[in-house]
């Protein structure tokens, strides 16, 4: 009895070496560009904060509002348009978890990365100004030395995971004023458990 595997998408059968071993092919994909392919639920948010000052700045906060999907970050990236001309501990960009706004920041919404779908991420964003009812509830995951000049990629391929109402915040602690580009990669998955 002979015994066939059938693609069910296209219809293609399998074929068979000389060694009677299944012939096979694998594309490699990254996880932020099979999501963008195959769901449309890969989005970026971009803002550019020209206010920032010597302090903390609390450059972007994004909250999940799904109740079904988890929101994993990605990809974070800045760069650094203020004063500060060197490297300094007093000078950082932060990133952590947690946090909830109280007041101030402008919303901005995330563009789905795939131009043919029509998807929306269910998350709240806000970017510039933001104040925080309680900066207790925010736990700094890392933090990145930065200055004038400096782009800074932060890449966690998809391990930093943001559930229901829960947040990821960008912050900035700055010696010198002036401006702060900042973009986050964020994917909106099932939840598996």
């Amino acid at each position: 009895m002979a015994v066939e595997i059938k693609n069910h998408s296209d219809g293609t059968i399998a074929g068979v070496t000389q060694e009677n071993q299944l012939k096979t092919r694998a594309e490699s994909l990254s996880l932020q560009h099979y999501n963008s392919w195959e769901r449309q639920e890969t989005y970026q948010v971009f803002y550019s904060d020209t206010g920032v000052t010597a302090g903390w700045n609390n450059l972007m906060l994004i909250t999940n509002n799904s109740s079904t999907q988890d929101m994993v970050v990605t990809y974070m990236r800045i760069n650094d348009g203020t004063s500060q001309s060197s490297y300094d501990t007093g000078h950082y960009i932060s990133f952590g978890m947690g946090g909830a706004r109280s007041s101030g920041g402008t919303v901005v919404t995330p563009k789905n990365t795939n131009s043919r779908s029509g998807k929306l991420a269910d998350v709240t964003a806000y970017a510039g100004a933001i104040t925080l009812t309680d900066t207790g509830a925010w736990t700094e995951i890392d933090k990145r030395f930065t200055k004038l000049g400096d782009e800074q990629a932060y890449n966690k391929e998809g391990s930093i995971i943001v559930g229901v109402n829960d947040s990821i915040l960008m912050r900035a602690y700055c010696i010198g004023d002036g401006t702060i580009n900042t973009r986050i990669t964020i994917m909106m998955l099932q939840r598996a458990r």
